[in-house]
């Protein structure tokens, strides 16, 4: 690879990251939030699953950061693209099913800002899904 087709590849790395930043970090936001509200107010039976939110998260937070410091720069490949799909995909789509079945779970006894809470990480994980196409085509 020349040193111009890597400059590309950064760029290309910098401005998906970019775009797939804003929903990631908040969904980050909205989960502190919420750990805090079900840790003060209960139900402590959903603790576990919100805690596995926590790492799809920290992992997705993580990918993003490799691409915006080109430690994982996509190429124009399609296999490349496809497998960067994939691996953003993963914890996006973990985030949305333990959200959905925390509420599904628990949504009697959570408290009303824990089901918002909830239902902005769901509203930020599908806007994220959705920007992945985009961001890569």
């Amino acid at each position: 690879m020349t040193g111009k087709e890597r400059k590309e590849e950064l760029a290309f790395a910098a401005r998906i990251a970019q775009k797939l930043n804003g929903p990631s970090e908040a969904i980050l936001g909205y989960h502190g939030l919420l750990m805090e509200e079900v840790r003060r107010s209960g139900p402590a039976e959903a603790i576990e699953d919100l805690e596995k939110i926590a790492l799809a998260a920290a992992q997705l937070s993580r990918m993003i950061l490799d691409l915006a410091a080109g430690r994982r720069a996509p190429s124009d490949d399609a296999g490349a693209q496809a497998t960067l799909r994939h691996d953003l995909r993963s914890p996006i789509n973990a985030i949305i099913g333990y959200s959905e079945m925390v509420l599904e779970d628990f949504e009697a006894d959570l408290q009303s800002s824990a089901v918002r809470d909830i239902g902005a990480i769901l509203g930020e994980a599908r806007r994220f899904a959705g920007q992945i196409d985009a961001a890569l085509d």
